[in-house]
């Protein structure tokens, strides 16, 4: 079994990194709410994510120079965990067949389920579809001091974290899954496919 991206990582990454350059090469207070509410939302368990903010803000050359930043800058093994989480956040994946075994594995594009889901889950596609379309939408600005776009995100972000609150993935499920008779593999089921015997995915 393995585990899969519905916003795919790839886009999950460039989001990370367009906020992080916003954050580090602009004054922006969009920016720092925007970086603070991605945190809330991929990192609820950080303690102090102002303070994370703050620290971030003072380790980069172009705000070393203002004199209130007294705070101790971020080693590099500060952000493996925050950068892990904005690539593997638990509310964004769904347990599944090795990608190998898939036949409809999505790579780069938005990956949604819903046949075999609880009407948790299937709100929680609708909000991801959400947030897809507009952190692609945000990591197309080419200006990192765009405060509108930096609102745009924050919001969306903002909006997802009074419904996305899952603590892990989505399990697997056959009913979810359908064997791909050409191939022999594995894909999605679809609605339609929903009375179709069930089968269940070997482990090996």
């Amino acid at each position: 079994m393995s585990f899969h991206h519905v916003i795919p990582d790839a886009v999950l990454l460039q989001t990370w990194n367009c906020l992080v350059t916003s954050l580090t090469r602009t004054n922006l207070g969009e920016a720092q709410e925007a970086v603070y509410h991605h945190l809330r939302l991929f990192y609820p368990s950080l303690a102090d994510p102002k303070g994370f903010i703050q620290r971030m803000r003072a380790g980069h050359a172009a705000q070393q120079h203002s004199s209130h930043f007294v705070v101790a800058a971020l080693e590099t093994f500060h952000y493996t965990p925050v950068l892990e989480q904005a690539v593997w956040p638990e509310w964004n994946l769904v347990e599944g067949p090795l990608g190998e075994a898939r036949s409809d594995d999505y790579g780069s594009v938005f990956d949604p389920f819903f046949t075999g889901l609880n009407d948790e889950e299937l709100r929680r596609m609708k909000i991801l579809e959400v947030l897809n379309r507009e952190f692609l939408r945000f990591n197309e600005n080419q200006n990192p001091g765009n405060a509108m776009a930096l609102n745009c995100v924050k919001e969306a972000m903002r909006s997802a974290k009074h419904f996305v609150s899952a603590d892990k993935p989505i399990e697997y499920r056959p009913l979810m899954w359908i064997r791909d008779e050409p191939t022999g593999k594995w894909r999605k089921r679809k609605k339609s496919e929903e009375d179709l015997p069930v089968e269940v995915i070997p482990l090996t």
